[in-house]
């Protein structure tokens, strides 16, 4: 099954029926500063010089909840790796290079992280997007209460 966000239509999240059964819809929910500053009012002082932690709200359409998924966003000269693509994640999990700070472009690229996952389950998304976000639960282990 595929899972992937729909944008607002008609003023409301969907979720779409497909030939193998519902399919679970992931959205980003909000995108904050590790201090919780909204993205649209964290502008670096050197927009081009700069690196910054975010955390992405991401959970289920229709619910209250959401986990807590954190990457560093920062400009070339803070990269420390050669091999980042802008506004896409990776080489490693967590990172995000940007030519410069731009919120809007920022939150596109998140967006684009949440659709291109697939899962039946939210479990299942959420496990697929901790390899390139880092998610609070990774390593978690249910009944022990004790990360790997």
């Amino acid at each position: 099954m595929k899972t992937r966000f729909l944008s607002q239509v008609l003023g409301r999240n969907l979720t779409i029926e497909s030939s193998q059964g519902l399919e679970m819809i992931a959205e980003l929910k909000r995108l904050t500063t590790y201090h919780e500053e909204e993205l649209a009012d964290a502008v670096p002082e050197a927009p081009e010089d700069f690196k910054l932690t975010l955390i992405a709200f991401i959970g289920p359409v229709g619910t209250v909840g959401a986990d807590m998924f954190f990457f560093d966003v920062f400009s070339p000269s803070q990269a420390k790796s050669a091999q980042c693509v802008p506004y896409e994640f990776g080489p490693k999990v967590g990172e995000m290079l940007v030519p410069v700070f731009d919120p809007v472009k920022i939150r596109k690229a998140v967006q684009r992280a949440v659709d291109s996952v697939e899962g039946d389950t939210y479990s299942v998304v959420a496990n697929k997007l901790s390899r390139i976000l880092f998610w609070e639960y990774s390593g978690y282990r249910p009944g022990d209460g004790e990360k790997t």
